[in-house]
């Protein structure tokens, strides 16, 4: 429909519509819940990462609190789909699966869940912290985390650091 989907950490998602009203679409301000239901029926605890899958409408939004991933229609109706990672954040839609960055516990690390029947796997676990992540159109997928920028060929789990280093905070302007 064109509107801009965002995540709000006081337990709502907002609709960003193209004429720029902005109206909460999903959960209700600072009602924390895991309540699956249809547009301010449903609840949410800290939602964070919303990707949309252009091939069908729907929304996967990282419920972190909950640590679950919730599916959502066009229409509003929200659905808990995927369950047991601890503190999702970003997600990408690539290749027939939603990838989440689970940012602490024992899942921590990118994990993956099938399109077509929600199945879940583990990509790659990581000892540094995994935020966010997006794909390139050839497949490339960028994760930040730490104080590091890594990416992945997936099916290949082997990690090369682009920029930054895990072990030093801080900044430095430079290449690489």
């Amino acid at each position: 429909s064109g509107d801009i989907i965002l995540a709000v950490a006081d337990h709502i998602v907002r609709r960003v519509a193209p004429n720029g009203f902005i109206s909460t679409w999903l959960g209700t301000y600072s009602d924390a819940a895991l309540t699956n239901g249809i547009g301010t029926a449903a609840r949410f605890n800290t939602p964070y990462g919303v990707v949309v899958d252009q091939g069908t409408g729907l929304a996967y939004i990282s419920d972190y609190n909950n640590g679950a991933v919730r599916k959502v229609t066009a229409g509003g109706s929200v659905t808990t789909w995927l369950t047991g990672i601890n503190s999702p954040m970003g997600s990408d839609i690539y290749g027939g699966y939603v990838w989440v960055c689970s940012f602490l516990g024992a899942t921590q690390g990118v994990l993956k869940g099938q399109l077509s029947n929600g199945a879940k796997t583990t990509f790659v676990s990581a000892s540094t912290f995994h935020k966010k992540n997006a794909f390139t159109s050839s497949g490339t997928m960028y994760v930040t985390g730490g104080q590091a920028i890594v990416k992945y060929v997936p099916p290949s789990t082997t990690r090369i650091v682009v920029c930054g280093d895990y072990s030093t905070s801080g900044f430095v302007d430079a290449n690489g």
